[in-house]
């Protein structure tokens, strides 16, 4: 349950016949507050591995490209199949990338779907 709105709900729930995963929200507004580090995928697939089920694969397909040019990116380009950093992104982000686009300012972005989706 991500967020304080959704963990409000926790006493309609009964947690005798379910597993009630808490993490703060992953909003990027408040994401660096506990959201990061917090791992609610792995405690999920822990929660299925306890109960005799099978874990769920969390990971994105190859088809998957995400395109970025900040540090709030950076998780989002590592997780894609394809990782794209704007030219004018922070340099840690063109270091993680698989490919580097043009600015944004000569529309990379449109560069970046062109130069895969064709």
């Amino acid at each position: 349950m991500w967020g304080k709105f959704a963990q409000n709900k926790i006493p309609l729930i009964d947690e005798g016949k379910n597993v009630i995963i808490k993490s703060p929200h992953p909003s990027p507004f408040s994401a660096d507050r506990g959201f990061f580090g917090s791992r609610p995928f792995s405690r999920c697939n822990d929660a299925l591995i306890k109960f005799g089920e099978s874990p769920i694969d969390w990971q994105l397909p190859q088809e998957v490209m995400a395109i970025g040019d900040n540090l709030n990116d950076e998780s989002m380009i590592r997780m894609a199949g394809v990782g794209v950093a704007m030219e004018n992104a922070a340099p840690e982000i063109k270091k993680i990338a698989n490919f580097i686009t043009k600015s944004n300012n000569d529309n990379g972005v449109a560069y970046a779907i062109r130069h895969f989706c064709k």
